[in-house]
């Protein structure tokens, strides 16, 4: 009794160190292995065996207690999980312990099972509470969901004996210490597993991460936020976090940093400024989370480099209001940059100054040397401007070669003309553009205010200043003033009135021949514009002209001259008499590749065929080659283009050549002195040899004496137009010649 007692003692003992192990997550083979030497030692049995069921299914031996031949047999060995199902839903019932009797008849699915039989002798006298060499005890190692985790397996008791109940319950007990042990393992072991597996997400992340203490410290960077600020991890741990911020940026990012930690809340992204160690600055969309902690509240800080996002948009940001050419604010940015400074000019007190500055000749520099030459030129121009401009000085770029300059903090007008005249003295010096050196020269118009204007009024106003200065001779500046102001204003009464003008037909077409210098026949006439003014009367073009073509009029204006001089003209022909319409467009117009839209559109409303259609074109307007794409799909329709005062542009040679021309009119300046000046004959005769070489129509205009009609015919020149023949009139005053020709005849629609 006393040797049980013993036993029971140092079994309780056992499964109290292996409880501490299971509780101290001591590694499970060894919890194992005690197990099986515990079992051993206090139950009596020379051989203990613990079956771990494996992810695969079958279950394997991982730990044996007893001789060495047992140790030998099974360690490292397995068996299906059929198998061992097999054989313990063969075997009877133990309370949870499983007794395979050696008389139970095995089933087939435990054939080939590893099994030890214990080479003992078998008894011959009776069996009854005595232990055969083929008996087996099993303890099934169960989750606490059922699961069975393991087999804790007993053989060869020392007494012979089958044990009893105290030797069972025992054994149970030491089967469930051995599954709580299995069960905290894996437990363990998936715990480990997440761990490893969150910090390996945390360090490996593309994005920087950052975890940060209650007191806002480092506690652990990731490679990617090192990567992101140019630092090792050992810089950052236990330092605070503002230590790294932008200058401009550490007092809300202690503040943010506060916010979680006292409100425990995530804060949505935002996006802050940093310093790499290099030095330049960096951007990151910040994201920020609260950890709950036994110390108090952790940050967790997640960070993406939007570096070059940030560069990409201010980039875009920058050439929406930058000038591409001249990196200059553009006109949005400068209206935007006068309109602060008018602000701050009525809440100061101080004055506003705009200079607008547009270079001379800008034109003939592209014409002669190409686009790049010119935009060389403006690039030269800008860096000669801000090279002199005051640091309250702002200069922008409007378009084309015209730059505006905002002055700010003026004392007035004289201080404006003293900003005038440096930006006109240094630009009037020598530039080399390519191989070229040019001396170029500006025009500036000037205006001051004392922020009681618009930012259109001021630009407005020197603009009119601008334009004296160009009338006046160029390379000069212009102050604003109140006859420029009044001139304003009666420009602004004159568009709104042509505005009403177009709505109530108040627009005029009157018509003059022009004939056949040999017959003085009438081949056509050419179309001029009048207006007749519900108060003024009938007011011609100089008086309205202008106007229409520096605004936004140009459009309207010209499509109704289209249309109304092809209905005049289309109703004019007879069954043998057919003239044609010519129109004169402006550079405006030959800009807009819908031109050609609204030409046939003109001509097919009218019943006009389109190869009776005359454009009329100054010589500045044909020679810019931007206008060329226009020009030539104009003369694919089948339109007629004459070349109008030729003599007084620029063209050459080259570009009547180039150009689809068909034919050259005759400036009346020429006409005018024909009989009495050797050289305006001489050019005259020239210009029609020239016309005849390149098999162009000839066409002088202003002719009013006979002399000069019987002079032009002689030089070979056979269609002319004038007071010799007539002054323009109204349509239902028109008196065609009574022999119509048969030869092709022409209308010249002029807006001058």
């Amino acid at each position: 009794m006393s040797h049980e007692l013993n036993a029971a003692t140092s079994a309780v003992r056992q499964l109290a160190t292996i409880s501490r192990r299971v509780g101290a997550s001591l590694a499970l083979d060894e919890t194992l292995d005690a197990v099986a030497n515990a079992v051993v030692e206090t139950l009596g049995f020379r051989a203990a065996v613990v079956n771990l069921a494996a992810p695969d299914g079958d279950l394997y031996v991982v730990a044996v207690a007893g001789g060495e031949e047992v140790r030998r047999t099974l360690h490292g060995g397995h068996s299906s999980r059929g198998a061992w199902d097999a054989m313990l839903d063969a075997s009877m019932s133990w309370g949870d312990l499983r007794f395979l009797h050696h008389d139970t008849e095995m089933p087939d699915a435990t054939d080939g099972m590893q099994m030890y039989v214990p080479p003992l002798p078998v008894p011959d006298s009776d069996l009854s509470g005595r232990w055969h060499p083929l008996d087996a005890l099993f303890a099934p190692m169960l989750a606490g969901d059922g699961t069975l985790l393991g087999v804790l397996s007993v053989d060869d008791p020392i007494d012979g004996m089958l044990p009893d109940a105290q030797q069972r319950a025992l054994l149970e007990a030491f089967a469930v210490q051995a599954a709580l042990a299995i069960e905290h393992a894996r437990v363990h072991e998936a715990v480990r597993e997440s761990e490893l597996l969150l910090g390996r997400m945390f360090d490996e992340s593309p994005v920087g991460k950052a975890l940060f203490d209650p007191d806002g410290r480092y506690v652990r960077v990731n490679r990617a936020y090192c990567s992101f600020m140019g630092r090792e991890a050992e810089e950052f741990i236990g330092r605070r976090v503002v230590n790294f911020a932008h200058p401009e940026e550490r007092a809300r990012t202690e503040a943010l940093s506060r916010e979680i930690r006292e409100k425990r809340q995530r804060v949505a992204k935002v996006d802050r400024r940093y310093l790499h160690k290099d030095g330049h600055e960096i951007w990151g969309r910040l994201s920020l989370g609260s950890i709950e902690c036994a110390d108090g509240v952790s940050v967790l800080a997640v960070i993406e480099d939007i570096t070059e996002t940030r560069m990409a948009e201010d980039q875009l940001r920058h050439l929406a209001l930058h000038d591409s050419l001249t990196g200059l604010p553009n006109r949005s940015l400068i209206f935007d940059r006068i309109s602060q400074a008018l602000a701050r000019a009525r809440r100061d007190g101080d004055a506003v100054g705009v200079v607008v500055v547009d270079v001379d000749h800008f034109k003939q520099v592209n014409d002669s040397y190409g686009h790049p030459a010119g935009d060389q030129l403006l690039i030269s121009v800008t860096q000669a401007i801000q090279g002199v401009l005051r640091d309250s000085d702002t200069a922008g770029r409007l378009g084309g070669d015209e730059f505006v300059v905002v002055c700010e903090s003026l004392r007035g007008p004289g201080a404006l003309g003293e900003v005038a005249e440096r930006l006109r003295s240094v630009v009037r010096q020598p530039m080399q553009i390519g191989k070229v050196t040019l001396l170029p020269s500006i025009s500036l118009g000037c205006t001051i205010s004392d922020g009681s204007t618009t930012p259109d009024e001021l630009i407005a106003e020197a603009d009119a200043a601008l334009y004296r200065a160009k009338a006046a001779g160029r390379g000069r500046a212009e102050m604003f003033d109140e006859e420029m102001r009044q001139n304003s204003y009666a420009q602004l009464e004159i568009r709104a009135e042509l505005e009403a003008a177009l709505e109530n037909d108040e627009l005029r077409l009157h018509y003059q021949p022009i004939i056949e210098l040999a017959s003085e026949r009438v081949l056509g006439y050419e179309a001029l514009l009048r207006w007749n003014h519900p108060t003024r009367g009938l007011l011609s073009p100089v008086d309205f002209l202008p106007v229409i073509a520096d605004g936004d009029l140009d459009l309207p204006v010209t499509q109704w001259v289209l249309r109304r001089a092809c209905q005049d003209i289309a109703g004019l022909a007879t069954d043998d008499w057919a003239p044609y319409v010519s129109v004169n467009l402006s550079a405006r117009q030959l800009s807009r590749m819908e031109l050609a839209d609204d030409v046939a559109s003109a001509a097919l409303d009218a019943g006009l065929p389109i190869e009776r259609l005359w454009l009329e074109l100054t010589e500045e307007h044909l020679v810019d080659r931007r206008h060329r794409p226009v020009l030539d799909t104009l003369h694919a329709l089948g339109c007629r283009i004459a070349l109008d005062d030729f003599g007084t542009g620029y063209s050459g040679l080259t570009y009547l050549q180039q150009l689809p021309v068909d034919a050259l009119k005759i400036d009346r300046s020429y006409v005018a002195r024909i009989c009495s000046d050797p050289v305006s004959a001489g050019i005259t005769a020239a210009v029609a040899d020239l016309a005849g070489v390149l098999g162009l129509a000839v066409v002088a205009e202003g002719v009013e004496q006979p002399e000069e009609a019987h002079a032009l015919a002689a030089m070979g020149i056979s269609v002319a137009q004038g007071y010799l023949y007539g002054r323009p009139r109204p349509l239902d005053e028109l008196r065609p010649h009574a022999i119509p020709q048969q030869r092709t005849t022409a209308v010249w629609l002029s807006l001058s």
